[in-house]
Formats: C-alpha cells, sequence, structure tokens
C-alpha cells in the first residue's frame, strides 16, 4: 500500500517485508507473520490485518484475503489509505464492481476524513472507469480540505499534495465524462503547466 504516489498501487507498506515477494510461498509467509501481528496487537489489527490480504491476494488465497479485508473494517482501526479503498481495489481487480462500489459507500458513509483514503479512493475509481463516482470523491475531498471549492487557489493546489492529487484527479474524471472545465480544472491545469 505505498502511499504519496500520484497513482496508488495496492503494495504493502511495511517497509520491514520484502516487495515484491519472490514467490507464492514468500507472500504467505509475510501475510501469516503479519496476521500474526494483527492478532496479537489490536492497536495496529487492522493495519497488519489490511497488509496480510494484501499478501495472501497475491498469493492466489483470495477467500482469505477477503476475510481479512473484512476483519480490518469490522475492527475500525486506522489503516494507511483506509481499508475501504484497498478492499475496493480487490473487489474491483475481480470484476467485482458492484460489491466495491457498496464498499466505497460505506466508507462515504462513515465520513472518513484521512485525506490519503480520500485520494487512494478517488484513484482506484478512476484506474476503474468510474469517474462519476471519482469525481464525486475528489469533490467532496476538495470541500473537506478547504472548506469549499469557490476560494481554492493554485497556491492553496501547490501547499497541499493532496489536494493538488485531488484536484488532478477530479478533472481527469470530469474529462473523462466529457464536461467542460470549471474553476478547479482550471487552477489545476495551470499549476501542472507551470510545472513544465
Amino acid at each position: 500500500m505505498a502511499r504519496r504516489k500520484a497513482h496508488r498501487t495496492s503494495q504493502p507498506v511495511s517497509s520491514d517485508r520484502l516487495f515484491p515477494p519472490r514467490s507464492r510461498e514468500e507472500s504467505l509467509a509475510i501475510a501469516k507473520a503479519l496476521r500474526g501481528d494483527g492478532d496479537e496487537d489490536p492497536r495496529s489489527r487492522a493495519q497488519n490485518y489490511t497488509e496480510a490480504a494484501e499478501y495472501y491476494a497475491m498469493a492466489g488465497e483470495d477467500a482469505t484475503a477477503e476475510e481479512l479485508y473484512r476483519a480490518a473494517i469490522d475492527d475500525g482501526g486506522f489503516v494507511a489509505g483506509g481499508v475501504h479503498g484497498f478492499f475496493a481495489e480487490f473487489l474491483f481487480g475481480r470484476d467485482r464492481d458492484e460489491e466495491a462500489l457498496a464498499v466505497i459507500e460505506a466508507a462515504r458513509k462513515l465520513r472518513l476524513e484521512d485525506p490519503d483514503m480520500v485520494v487512494f479512493v478517488t484513484e482506484t475509481l478512476q484506474l476503474h472507469g468510474h469517474h462519476r463516482e471519482a469525481a464525486a470523491w475528489a469533490t467532496r475531498g476538495l470541500v473537506a480540505l478547504y472548506g469549499g471549492l469557490a476560494e481554492i487557489t493554485v497556491d492553496d493546489l501547490d501547499e497541499e499534495p493532496d489536494g493538488r492529487l485531488l484536484a488532478v484527479e477530479r478533472m481527469r474524471a470530469r474529462r473523462a465524462m466529457g464536461l467542460t472545465a470549471d474553476h478547479i480544472d482550471e487552477l489545476i491545469g495551470a499549476a501542472v503547466s507551470q510545472d513544465g
């Protein structure tokens, strides 16, 4: 689960774990260790279960991966990037779009305010062709960060990496839907062109 990238990928975040694993057996060994860590430490259970689920999925153990994603959601603990986004990515990757969208809707109803989670969900939706939902998530994220859209400036976007990522993904989603550029699209277009 890589953080702070323009386009996120489902990769475990633990810096002390080998990624990518060289074999299915290595994936399973890492997954079992992470699951054990989660079983032993309630404070990091959700994070460890989510990471373990990623490795189980890499090893082709989808049922176990899904069980751990659901356990991480039920636990309610902090997960870098948000467990809902990673579970949705898992489901989208298995052509279970309706279930993935339901997981994302559950995250929205929880009113989770982690900007990193909002960015990841937005990028996941965009990647899987759900442009309308991606634009809506990005818009909600921008409103949560800045209090509204009307007063956002280029400087605001430059100062807040998550805001910039949300504005870029929002613009991409709106373009994919054939919408004309609005104030935010023009701002991020100008900021990106200034970067050269």
